[in-house]
């Protein structure tokens, strides 16, 4: 917290809260889910009252089999890198610092296709998405 009041957030505009636990910013209810990542991370759901529209937002976890978000408004979603272009990448590269890179990548983020897995099991008719967290050398608009 003290990082963030020397940046002049206002202490006011600081909240701790509980993830697995739906909690009320007066017009949305949002809520905090553990995702897989090599550091502490939440997906965030939020519901917005006036609408009764809901969204989610998924990036930095290398899976979402704990995560259900059926028939969501809106789904912002990672879509880091397509696997058989990684795949190709870690065959043909050298360079050390690369490797891990690469490495780190597929263990650590979703793939295209376990975004495209997640989307179907849970968009409904009426469903938007956008991919995020795309890398720009592991991933092609074609798939």
């Amino acid at each position: 917290m003290f990082k963030l009041l020397e940046c002049n957030v206002n202490r006011k505009n600081i909240y701790f809260v509980d993830a697995n636990k739906w909690h009320s910013l007066g017009i949305l209810h949002f809520r905090l889910e553990p995702l897989f990542h090599d550091v502490e991370n939440y997906c965030i759901k939020v519901r917005f009252l006036a609408t009764d529209k809901k969204l989610v937002y998924i990036v930095d976890t290398n899976s979402v089999e704990n995560i259900e978000a059926k028939n969501y408004d809106l789904f912002l979603i990672e879509s880091n890198y397509n696997t058989e272009l990684l795949e190709k990448h870690i065959q043909e590269t050298e360079d050390v610092d690369r490797l891990y890179y690469l490495n780190r990548a597929k263990n650590t983020h979703l793939s295209s296709e376990q975004c495209t897995d997640f989307l179907l099991a849970n968009m409904g008719k009426n469903s938007e998405f956008v991919r995020i967290h795309k890398s720009s050398y592991n991933y092609e608009e074609a798939d």
